[in-house]
């Protein structure tokens, strides 16, 4: 049976497809409160495993829903609308119940505790938080499967008009990453999932109208009542207040056995992430003393926070000798100054709530000038509803500004040099939390960022990267540092460049690094140490001394130290790689018992999970179809299980190597993510819709539209890895319109193939269709995992290359399998050739 595929029906497709697509964009977002934002690719798999089986069930069960398709269509509407907002308040349930636990772990285990001084162990949130996981992923799969259901649905009974279908279906999907952006901007997450939950039954309303015929007025008023009761709980919500809130445990952002429960007053979600304003007992945990006293700062979920320092005299006379994590040491910013008087105009990436620049200016006062760059608005914002800080004074001030922007589109676009640039700590910075493993703060540190640092600094000029390094390493940032001065200044002594230091008399403290643009001259070294004196330091490099930092001096000991670790390999440990654009992982270790160690483990983990669901997921529904066919019935060739499987391969990791890749371009994660995801599924869903007049017209066909995918493809990536670096200063505007200008082609030729293959199948294979949609989903979950896991070691520009490759050997199997192939293979099986309607196009 087919039905009408008028604009009712459509638009029915394209809420679906919105709503579905927003809840999934939503999800990182509440668990990136719960346990953190690292778990986009973990909820894209949960996405389509839900999505996957819902095309798998229409396959099995077909006669059950082709006597009223219109009503199996209203149903699974309703059933998606209500099971987001049943797995949405289940969520904060579980949620609830894992900070309980958490609460209890960390007081008990801070009262049993001797030794203070040791980090507090991993395994108190482990445990509870991966159970966390686990279970909420299972449950949100639920509503995914009554989606995928629907959409299944519309696709096997309205195969007469499958471009228009799957066009507005992608359409739908792009419109509903950007609800995602505009809802957390005004709205808080359980109204943006309440807001879904009336988005689907306003879908149910439009499939429901067409079932009146088939089931009377029933399914009609159930779907309006389903809109109706989700719209007066969403209005509620705004209005008064949200029938529950997601909230952190009390020991969130702990930094040592020493901290207390945390006290929130006052909240704000935006689409980067739910900020708020936090107040504990703490004790900075790199001092060698412990001295318990107030903490007020912001923070985002579980990620990154900034500390609010209080400006006023006797504040700004105390922080002068400290900094944020310790007592004992101060602040990297304020040391260049005193051996370097002329430094006056001063730069902070990653600024937060200003307590680097604070601290700079507790020195030198109006005698500089302080500029900050925050990514969050609200983060700086949220800082003046502390009053107690004062910090709107100190803002307010001639000589301090604060940006907000992203901190390397800021630089490139910057037309001033700066007397020192100060990448602030990555606790500091809030750009974190799309939750994908290239979150924005990572490309301020890569060999491209350091070499416009070192453009943009005056002469005599200063970069620091914050924080210290264990005497048993080397800093993070050191090998790349030297390998952007070898491009900037080929053949410098990077040596007489850089100085370290530590506390005085501390061999087991941490080292602290300054770079200079220009050669030290070894004139200045004796201010460096009285000025290190003063401050209770003393000088471990310097190419002028006797080292006391052994393993800065086996790194410069070596042949070509700036070339030592290539760009075009990866090595494990964060101080034996350059951090480069195509592969900036900055922050972790990809060893045991480190945080990358357990980031990858986690993925290779999740891509198991998902080998494992591809299999019980087709071995099974393929076993009970080929049972079920009736005797003489064609069978699918094989052909088309490896097109649909390559294409959800294929676009997954294009789709995933494309949002890392445009992120450095357009400098804000999750608009990143939102820009990438519209515009490809929309202009996949422009191509989708006019795929049958390319194919007719002969403009077009598999081979040619896969092939011709591989070669834009290969330019597009030429172009991302070289070409836009002339185009970083553009306004943010111009360089949406950049990428959708490059993303236009690619997803006009990649919403082609899908729609034409079906079509290809003929009128006889009509059950393979929502099979088809299982198979292009289960694919697509094992590639965004294998993506996540590729990127960390290969990079982004392989993770997209790796997409390209799909869509080459699709190509290759189109030409390979030809009419001819077809009619040689059901003549031996003895089975005649009743139907093709077109043919794979040479």
């Amino acid at each position: 049976m087919t039905i009408s595929t008028n604009r009712l029906f459509l638009l029915g497709v394209l809420l679906v497809s919105l709503a579905m697509l927003s809840y999934e964009t939503l999800l990182p977002r509440v668990f990136a409160v719960y346990v953190g934002p690292n778990f986009v690719y973990f909820l894209i798999s949960i996405a389509l495993v839900g999505l996957s089986s819902g095309g798998i069930i229409a396959s099995i069960w077909e006669e059950r829903f082709s006597s009223n398709p219109y009503t199996h269509l209203t149903a699974s509407a309703i059933l998606f609308a209500g099971c987001v907002f049943l797995t949405t308040w289940l969520t904060y349930e579980a949620g609830s119940f894992l900070n309980t636990t958490l609460d209890t772990r960390y007081a008990t285990q801070l009262a049993a505790i001797v030794d203070r001084s040791k980090p507090i162990p991993a395994g108190i949130i482990a445990g509870p938080s991966m159970l966390f996981v686990l279970v909420v992923g299972a449950l949100t799969a639920v509503p995914f499967l009554f989606a995928g259901l629907c959409l299944s649905l519309a696709f096997r009974y309205g195969s007469s008009a499958l471009g228009k279908i799957y066009g507005y279906d992608l359409i739908g999907a792009g419109l509903g990453c950007a609800l995602t952006v505009g809802s957390l901007t005004w709205l808080s997450a359980t109204n943006a999932l309440v807001l879904v939950s009336a988005l689907a039954g306003a879908a149910a309303l439009c499939f429901a109208y067409h079932s009146r015929a088939e089931r009377g007025q029933t399914y009609f008023r159930y779907a309006g009542v389903t809109l109706v009761l989700f719209t007066a709980l969403f209005l509620f919500g705004v209005l008064w207040r949200s029938p529950f809130e997601f909230r952190i445990h009390q020991f969130a952002h702990l930094r040592s056995y020493l901290d207390g429960p945390v006290e929130e007053t006052e909240f704000k979600w935006t689409p980067i992430g739910r900020i708020s304003l936090l107040h504990r007992q703490w004790s900075p945990p790199l001092n060698l003393t412990p001295r318990v006293r107030p903490k007020h700062f912001v923070a985002m979920d579980l990620g990154g926070h900034s500390v609010l320092e209080t400006f006023s005299s006797e504040n700004l006379e105390e922080i002068k000798h400290t900094s944020v994590f310790t007592d004992d040491v101060p602040e990297q910013i304020v040391i260049p100054g005193g051996y370097r008087p002329q430094i006056r105009e001063y730069l902070v990436l990653m600024a937060g709530n200003g307590q680097d620049m604070m601290r700079a200016y507790a020195w030198y006062g109006d005698q500089i000038r302080l500029e900050g760059v925050e990514l969050n608005p609200v983060v700086y914002e949220m800082g003046f509803d502390y009053p107690q800080a004062n910090l709107r004074t100190f803002f307010e001030k001639p000589n301090v500004k604060m940006w907000i922007a992203e901190g390397r589109a800021f630089v490139e676009r910057s037309k001033k040099t700066y007397d020192l640039i100060l990448l602030s700590y990555s606790g500091a910075t809030f750009a974190t939390g799309t939750g994908s493993l290239a979150s924005t703060p990572q490309f301020l540190f890569t060999k491209e960022a350091f070499v416009e640092y070192l453009k943009k600094l005056s002469t005599g000029g200063v970069l620091i990267v914050a924080g210290g390094t264990d005497p048993g390493g080397l800093p993070s940032s050191l090998r790349t540092f030297v390998a952007a001065l070898d491009e900037v200044r080929p053949g410098s002594d990077a040596r007489r460049h850089v100085i370290f230091y530590q506390l005085k008399g501390a061999p087991s403290t941490s080292h602290y690094a300054i770079y200079h643009k220009d050669p030290l001259s070894e004139e200045e070294i004796p201010r460096i140490k009285s000025v290190l004196d003063s401050h209770g330091l003393e000088l471990t490099y310097s190419a002028f001394t006797r080292p006391t930092y052994a393993q800065v001096e086996e790194y410069f000991s070596s042949v070509n130290p700036e070339r030592s670790a290539s760009l075009w390999t990866f090595r494990p440990l964060a101080g034996e790689r350059v951090h480069a654009d195509n592969q900036p992982f900055y922050y972790f270790d990809l060893v045991w018992g480190s945080l990358g160690g357990y980031l990858v483990l986690g993925y290779l983990g999740t891509l198991l999970a998902a080998l494992l669901v591809a299999i019980i997921f087709l071995v099974a529904p393929l076993a009970v179809a080929r049972r079920r066919s009736p005797p003489g019935s064609r069978r699918v060739p094989w052909y088309y299980f490896c097109a649909f499987a390559l294409l959800g391969s294929g676009f997954i990791l294009i789709e995933v190597g494309s949002i890392q890749k445009f992120e450095l371009f357009l400098g804000y994660p999750t608009l990143t993510l939102v820009v990438i995801l519209s515009l490809l599924l929309i202009w996949t869903g422009v191509g989708s819709y006019w795929s049958n007049r390319l194919f007719d017209s002969g403009l077009l066909s598999v081979r040619k539209s896969a092939l011709v995918i591989v070669g834009y493809g290969i330019a597009a990536l030429y172009f991302l890895n070289s070409l836009i670096y002339h185009l970083m200063g553009l306004p943010l505007a111009a360089k949406i319109l950049v990428i959708a200008a490059v993303l236009f082609p690619l997803g006009l030729l990649l919403g082609t193939l899908f729609p034409q293959l079906l079509r290809q199948l003929g009128s006889e294979q009509g059950r393979f269709i929502p099979l088809a949609w299982g198979l292009n989903g289960i694919f697509s979950v094992v590639a965004s995992n294998l993506g996540a896991i590729l990127y960390l070691f290969l990079g982004a520009s392989a993770v997209f290359f790796l997409g390209l490759a799909c869509y080459a050997v699709l190509g290759i199997l189109a030409h390979a399998f030809s009419v001819e192939t077809f009619q040689q293979a059901e003549q031996k099986a003895g089975v005649p050739l009743k139907t093709l309607e077109s043919k794979l196009a040479e």
